[in-house]
């Protein structure tokens, strides 16, 4: 995943672990806020870098294309069938922070993205999520 988004970013940065040879922050506003809060970290390290957009992916996802980037621009956009592969405005951080605030929020990204006016973009081809050993295995076997 991580030569796939090399060429398209400016910096690479892993949110909620650690990774070798990348830097690592921690979720906001607090550690354990899921993919929300892993965003909201992401567009409050590239504010303040001086970033317009940050570009997100999970660590766990097969087959990002080459230039995801350019199909998600102009930002905010998300990959309709992996909502947090998106590109998203520095600007959203407050946003983001608010609804994980809010206890009776349910934390999506579909309702992140909805609050932020983002755009559904429908990849030429899906990018696998792989969560277990037979998201792996359906992977190896048919190349998705």
């Amino acid at each position: 995943m991580t030569d796939a988004l090399a060429g398209q970013c400016n910096e690479l940065v892993v949110v909620g672990r650690a990774h070798d040879g990348l830097r690592a922050i921690s979720d906001q506003p607090a550690p354990g806020m899921g993919p929300l809060g892993g965003i909201a970290a992401a567009l409050l390290e590239a504010r303040a870098a001086g970033y317009a957009c940050v570009l997100t992916a999970p660590c766990d996802a097969f087959d990002l294309p080459g230039n995801l980037t350019e199909t998600l621009y102009p930002f905010p956009g998300y990959a309709e069938s992996l909502p947090v592969v998106g590109l998203w405005p520095v600007s959203a951080a407050e946003t983001a922070l608010e609804m994980l605030a809010d206890p009776d929020n349910n934390d999506s990204i579909r309702g992140f993205a909805d609050r932020i006016g983002a755009r559904a973009v429908q990849l030429a081809r899906a990018p696998a999520n792989i969560n277990t050993a037979a998201d792996l295995e359906r992977v190896e076997r048919h190349g998705l």
